[in-house]
């Protein structure tokens, strides 16, 4: 069985300099980003090809940001196919990556997968013959910043059927972060804010306003603490605001949270009732009944 593995820690630097260089207009490498000691299989798998095959798929076809991962039987035993990486110029340098095949004409592309890619790619191999393809990504859970995932990383592998490239079920690798804060909104126009992580300017603890049903539209809101001490308030009128309630703003925008789900951060759980936003301390059970026309104290 013969495959290889083009980036390992320092190819793979290599391989993210080459892009780099690409996307920020420098010259790139004359060198292919495989070993130099590694031999060219039969079907030519170096980093020239790669370039040349990969270019029409790249982000930025004109100026192609294109790196070379594997060469090996991945299509099957006696196979000759060739893995890229392609570049993208953001904090996350690498989002898709392709697997080419031989053909009368050259390399063609077999399957374009995007991905929030960690790399490297790795060959596995399969008892039946050839190699299999594992690759590992970032998870992002709602509300997470395109580069900033919070959800750990998760792997699965490619595997040649005889037609075709298919995927297995995805395995956790690296667990999520502890959540810790959540911003949220519900179809019945209450807004939560909380946290269970002292920040500069913010406590630690649970907010949460809405309003009546129109026309009164009177503002009323719901503050529970870490100890478990519970504020409500409720403005006299639609004019009125000794509750100070506000509004999320345009940088933090809150995750709609359904009927019947619930989040839990750090000590706290809110849960979308029928009746409103339900915000507790999961192990005493003290906090707040928020809605159109709820605002109590719980238990």
């Amino acid at each position: 069985m013969r495959f290889r593995h083009l980036l390992g820690v320092a190819a793979l630097v290599g391989a993210l300099a080459l892009l780099a260089a690409s996307l920020s207009g420098a010259a790139a490498p004359s060198a292919p980003v495989a070993p130099s000691a590694a031999k060219a299989s039969a079907a030519a798998c170096t980093q020239a090809e790669a370039l040349k095959a990969g270019a029409p798929h790249a982000f930025y076809p004109d100026k192609p940001a294109v790196a070379l991962a594997l060469c090996g039987q991945f299509l099957g035993p006696g196979s000759e196919a060739m893995v890229v990486l392609f570049g993208f110029p953001t904090c996350w340098p690498v989002q898709k990556w392709a697997v080419f095949g031989t053909s009368s004409s050259g390399w063609r592309l077999v399957k374009e997968i995007p991905a929030y890619l960690i790399p490297p790619l790795r060959a596995v191999p399969n008892p039946a013959g050839g190699a299999d393809i594992e690759e590992t990504t970032a998870v992002h859970r709602a509300g997470d910043a395109r580069c900033l995932p919070t959800g750990g990383t998760r792997s699965r592998t490619w595997h040649w059927s005889g037609t075709a490239l298919v995927a297995s079920a995805w395995k956790q690798v690296k667990p999520p972060d502890p959540v810790r804060h959540a911003h949220f909104y519900t179809r019945a126009g209450v807004e939560c804010f909380g946290s269970d992580e002292q920040s500069a300017g913010a406590q630690r603890g649970v907010y949460c306003q809405g309003y009546t049903p129109a026309p009164a539209l009177v503002g009323k809101n719901a503050r529970l603490t870490v100890t478990g001490n519970v504020t409500l308030c409720r403005n006299r009128s639609i004019r009125d605001n000794r509750c100070n309630l506000g509004n999320s703003g345009e940088v933090d925008r809150p995750t709609l949270l359904a009927l019947g789900k619930k989040l839990e951060f750090g000590r706290f759980r809110c849960r979308v009732l029928a009746a409103g936003v339900e915000c507790t301390i999961v192990r005493s059970g003290k906090g707040f009944l928020i809605g159109k026309t709820a605002l109590r104290r719980l238990p």
